[in-house]
């Protein structure tokens, strides 16, 4: 009882609240949304009013009772008609326009009233006003649901679906209240049915402009490709054969048939009892009708609020449920009371009607609405879509045929329209009506356990408490799954949210101490009080040090003990009590515990003790306390390596001009860069300046130096910053190229602007520019296998463009604040087809591919409102399921090319000066062996250019270019050279790439490794790294190469000879060329297992396991390919094993 005394309260704080809130909404399109829902629910709420009042003024008044049953059966038919015309429209339509078709329907009931009125039959007003009614009723009802679940909750819009529940009933409750108050000025309904007719259409009118906001049609697109699409093969009898086919649905189906007909039931008495009325007061007033129904939606407005809160959970659904029958048996023994009470010309008659409609509205509108949302909430979502209408079409007009069949068979009885009598036939339907119920609910427990145990399902849209769901959940609570435990809590606080303090304080007791941090973490921060004890216990008695740390500064935080205690968590001996205890005081909002903290900073910096600076420093830092700079400064020279580096990250966080410089210089010395990276980092634009500087004054010697600033601009989210990296790719020196390109992988550069986002698309552009040019040179050389190597390179260069377009691609999702899908989910979901899909399939639409379906199409269609279609097709042209061909052809809309045979190929690739474009050294040198001796003479400035460079992998390439030259022309290469290069650069090429101090090229070796099984699966242009660490060693017959038992330091591959590898007395096996051995103690360092030995003279090339340690540090896809690689040995190795053993 209390609680319901508390109803009016309740509604009041979230009618202030929802006011509150529209105050606070951030952008116009969410102020139109909420502002044309509410005119729409006013209008159609007065729509309703005026409608319901003058259809049952003009039964009671012209009709007669006996027709009362036709009535119904003809609503039936109508609605059964409208239901079905619905069910077919609603695959095939957007979500707008079946919007609108349910609108025109409603508006169309008004105006068929007023054609009956002036030229209709009035023997049939009686029938045609019951099936207005009805049509109204149904139609409101599946509008709200369209609206609620297939807009407002599919697109996430929880604050309009708010609004649409807290404002549906208080708009009917408004529209009855100027019914009412129209009727007492003017006593007459003469222009009432004309006024329904204007509402209805101002109704139409707010739906259409809501409809017509841009986040709304956007919906309607993600409706059309989510919903629509994979299901529109489908018809209503299809869903008709997959519920019936469904046990739960078919449950739901036979709640809503009993339903109606206890509805239909309660409409009859209600009429009944006005009929009687008016009988017995030769008239019923219009009035009176109003305001019956204003009390009951009143009522029904504060029984939603109820419903709809955490008030609700004391119920439960099966509960809820069965207070229908409750009602019915009430309003039985009501009447039968009052009919033995009273004389018959003495009955409250008008009493009793208003108690029935009372009931009827607040069951059909609170009660009802609130357990049929939870009941579907457990449907998957496109099952839930359209069987909830399907249902609705179907039994509905089954139920309203049923209660017209039963209600012709009490007027053939000479118990015609006796009340108790109707009640007498309706217990078979009130008892399968509760047997129905205790399935249903065991159906819906089961699935809401399977819902817990698969997390699928939001229970912040559950507000019904079941015992059997609460102790299942408490019986999950005792699991040794520490992630299980914190979920099942989770949702036990979002479904009873008044049984939060004992939930935490359970949680607080519990034996692991993830749980334990968690139930600190979800005290609320506005009743601290009433758990400062339980959080001081805890803090005494806590045997896990990080979380009594956490705990601790959780106490300092929110003052929850004496300073004298925290005084002592000061002065403690645990530097980790120590430091979580600073942060908490620094956290408090009292200015003398900060004062408090600080002077323990203080006395901390001057401590002996190393540690207890660190910790000062670094909290100093972490907060930024700018009165402690000039100390940090001293110590910036501190002898100690540790405490420098936490003094210089300090530094940085707090942004220090005066050290600016010198922290920078500090990337020059041997110091740690990636401290001072991380420093340097927290200036931002502030060191842009310096960096520019650097690059320009900065010999390229500085290798190191350069990489490092490059790594500093990826860290530093500026648009000038983004520029410097783009003129990195640009630099006249391969390693700063990679460099620059990694770093655009990894940058922190998030467009703000237009200009900024113009900047990315700009390089987006050229990039797919380039890729056109790569996707046709590739066409080119398909069929000519001199240029196998180089086409190869080229199909790994486009792969390469890809991903980085694929990185700005990322820069514009996030400039946007949008999501970005994996590429993975891009690429499937960008040409998938839905043509295939069985109606068998439904019960799997809703599971992980939907929801990735779903962002893939959120993200697409968000795009498109800001990018151009081209740039869209461009995207979905490298990331779908399309050949080369067909990449080119879609290119080829947007781009030309310069491509007129292999000539412009390989000089467009070796062109020293490509703004914005970047090959590998690896396709430079294949192109360079491609190159067919006829067209070197027209090369030669290349060659030139690349002789005199200091890469020696193209000057190998170069080098032996020229020379195939001169060989098929006769020219000697001394000859050529002294054309090329300069006397001293001759000799010093002659004497390096002579064939007998160098008898394999990079490219050579790279081959050798590529054909190794450990180095196959690598790309070629992460194999020239490989290739400058390897050593050629050769070795006499018989010789040794290692022993047994000496420990693992090198690798090697046999390029020319043989090896025996033996043991003590016997040979295992005999390798040969591009054979391997040493790998698996290359990298593992274990001791040799066997000997080698050369069985004759050979060469072999060795990789040592420290330069290949340093280089897996650096590179980390040649570390994925090994490991991959080991784990199919192993796996093979595994078969084989298990195969013997069978």
């Amino acid at each position: 009882m209390q609680t319901f005394l508390q109803i009016p309260s309740i509604y009041l704080r979230y009618f202030q609240r929802f006011l509150y809130e529209l105050k606070l909404l951030e952008t116009p399109r969410e102020y139109y949304a909420v502002k044309f829902l509410f005119a729409h629910h006013f209008f159609q709420g007065l729509t309703h009013a005026l409608i319901l009042t003058v259809c049952y003024h003009q039964f009671l008044s012209s009709a007669s009772f006996t027709e009362l049953p036709w009535a119904f059966l003809f609503s039936s038919i109508s609605v059964m008609a409208i239901g079905r015309v619905f069910a077919y429209l609603e695959r095939h339509l957007h979500i707008q326009s079946q919007i609108y078709v349910l609108s025109s329907f409603i508006l169309l009931i008004p105006i068929s009233l007023l054609l009956q009125q002036f030229w209709g039959n009035e023997s049939l007003i009686g029938v045609f006003t019951i099936i207005a009614i009805n049509l109204l009723l149904f139609l409101e009802r599946i509008k709200s649901w369209v609206l609620s679940n297939k807009i407002f909750d599919f697109g996430g819009f929880h604050y309009l679906q708010q609004v649409n529940s807290l404002s549906s009933f208080p708009g009917r409750f408004l529209g009855f209240g100027f019914v009412f108050c129209f009727y007492l000025i003017f006593d007459t309904d003469n222009i009432l049915l004309e006024l329904s007719l204007f509402t209805s259409i101002l109704s139409f009118i707010a739906i259409w402009r809501l409809m017509r906001l841009k986040f709304i049609r956007l919906e309607g697109r993600n409706y059309l490709f989510q919903v629509l699409k994979p299901t529109s093969q489908h018809s209503p009898e299809d869903f008709l054969q997959y519920s019936f086919n469904n046990s739960y649905i078919l449950n739901l189906g036979f709640i809503a048939l009993l339903t109606t007909i206890i509805t239909v039931f309660l409409d009859y008495s209600f009429l009944k009892e006005l009929h009687s009325y008016s009988i017995q007061s030769n008239e019923i007033k219009p009035q009176q009708i109003a305001l019956l129904f204003l009390i009951s939606y009143g009522m029904a407005s504060f029984g939603k609020i109820y419903f709809t809160t955490s008030q609700s959970i004391r119920w439960g659904v099966k509960r809820l449920l069965l207070i229908l029958p409750v009602f019915i048996v009430g309003i039985i023994l009501i009447v039968t009371l009052s009919e033995s009470l009273y004389e018959v010309d003495k009955i409250p008659y008008l009493f009793i009607a208003g108690i029935i409609i009372m009931s009827a509205v607040f069951y059909d509108n609170s009660i009802q609405q609130a357990v049929t949302f939870s009941l579907f909430q457990l449907l998957k979502h496109k099952a839930r879509t359209y069987t909830y209408t399907t249902i609705s079409g179907l039994v509905v007009p089954l139920g309203l045929a049923f209660s017209a069949s039963l209600l012709l068979l009490i007027r053939n009885t000479k118990h015609s329209f006796s009340l108790g009598y109707v009640g007498i036939l309706l217990l078979p339907v009130l008892l399968l009506f509760i047997v129905v119920v205790f399935t249903l609910y065991k159906q819906y427990i089961n699935y809401l356990k399977e819902a817990v145990a698969l997390r699928a399902i939001d229970f912040d849209n559950h507000s019904t408490k079941d015992k059997e769901l609460f102790k299942h959940l408490h019986e999950r609570l005792k699991s040794i799954h520490t992630d299980q435990v914190l979920y099942t809590a989770d949702i036990i606080m979002r479904i009873d949210p008044s049984g939060r303090h004992e939930m935490i304080t359970s949680l607080l007791y519990h034996e692991n101490s993830k749980v334990r941090e968690y139930a600190i973490e979800q005290i609320p921060r506005n009743s601290l009080s009433s758990y400062q004890m339980l959080i001081v216990w805890v803090l005494k008695n806590e045997t896990d040090l990080e979380l009594k740390s956490k705990v601790l500064k959780f106490c300092c935080k929110y003052n929850l003990m004496t300073e004298s205690e925290m005084i002592d968590f000061l002065q403690s001996e645990s530097h980790q009590f120590r430091r979580f205890a600073l942060c908490g005081l620094l956290e408090n909002e009292r200015i003398e515990l900060t004062e408090l903290a600080i002077m323990s900073l203080k006395n901390m910096l001057v401590s002996e003790d190393v540690e207890t600076q660190i910790d000062a420093i670094d909290i100093i830092g972490k907060y930024r306390i700018v009165q402690f700079s000039p100390i940090l400064r001293e110590l910036f020279y501190h002898e100690n390596i540790t405490v420098r580096e936490v003094t210089i990250l300090a530094l940085g966080k707090m942004r220090d001009t005066e050290m600016k410089r010198e922290i920078f210089d500090l990337l020059r010395s041997d110091f740690s860069s990636t401290v001072v990276i991380d420093a340097l980092s927290f200036y931002g634009e502030e060191v842009l300046g310096i960096i520019e500087e650097e690059f320009v004054f900065s010999s390229k010697e500085a290798k190191t130096y350069l990489l490092d600033l490059c790594t500093l601009c990826a860290r530093i989210d500026s648009r000038s910053a983004y520029q410097i990296l783009w003129q990195l790719v640009d630099y006249p020196w391969h390693e700063m190229q990679k460099a620059a390109y990694n770093a655009l992988g990894t940058t922190r550069f998030t467009p703000k602007t237009n200009s900024e986002q113009h900047l990315v698309f700009d390089q987006i552009d050229k990039l797919f520019n380039h890729l056109y040019w790569l996707y046709t040179a590739i066409i080119l050389f398909e069929s000519k296998t001199e240029y196998d190597k180089l086409s190869q390179g080229l199909q790994q260069e486009s792969i390469w463009v890809e991903q980085h377009i694929d990185q700005l691609f990322t820069l514009v999702i996030k400039s946007y604040g949008f999501e970005l899908a994996d590429k993975a989910l891009f690429i499937f979901f960008a040409e998938r087809e839905y043509d295939d899909t069985d109606i068998g399939d439904l019960d799997d639409i809703n599971d992980q591919t939907e929801f990735e379906t779903q962002r893939y199409l959120l993200l697409k269609n968000q795009l498109s409102e800001q990018v151009s279609r081209s740039f869209i097709e461009k995207m979905l042209c490298i990331n779908g399921f399309y050949q080369i061909e067909e990449r080119r052809r879609i290119l080829s809309n947007y781009y030309t090319h310069n491509i007129i045979d292999e000539l412009s190929i390989i000089n467009y690739i070796l062109s020293p000066r490509k703004v914005g474009i970047f090959f590998h050294d690896w396709t430079k040198a294949t192109a360079l062996y491609a190159t067919s001796p006829d067209l070197v003479s027209s090369m030669m400035d290349t060659l030139k250019y690349l002789l005199n460079s200091n890469d020696i992998l193209l000057m190998e390439a170069a080098f032996t270019c020229l020379k195939d030259y001169g060989f098929h022309r006769g020219f000697p290469i001394s000859n050529l050279l002294n054309e090329l290069v300069s006397p001293t650069r001759k000799n010093i090429l002659m004497g390096i790439l002579s064939d007998n101090m160098l008898p394999l090229t990079e490219l050579e070796k790279v081959t050798i490794l590529k054909d190794t099984q450990i180095f196959g699966d690598i790309a070629e242009h992460e194999l020239l790294d490989i290739a400058a660490l390897v050593q050629e060693i050769r070795v006499k017959k018989d010789e040794t190469i290692f022993h047994k038992g000496e420990k693992s330091d090198a690798m090697y591959i046999i390029y020319e000879g043989a090896i025996s590898l033996s043991g003590d007395r016997q040979s295992y096996q005999s390798l040969y060329n591009y054979d391997f051995f040493g790998d698996l103690g290359f990298l593992d360092g274990t001791s040799r297992p066997y000997k080698a030995v050369a069985m004759k003279e050979s060469l072999l090339l060795k990789v040592s396991q420290s330069d290949f340690y340093q280089l897996m540090m650096r590179k980390s896809d040649i570390l994925k390919s090994i490991m991959l690689t080991l784990c199919d040995r192993i796996r093979s190795q595994s078969q084989l094993l298990h195969q013997f053993k069978k």
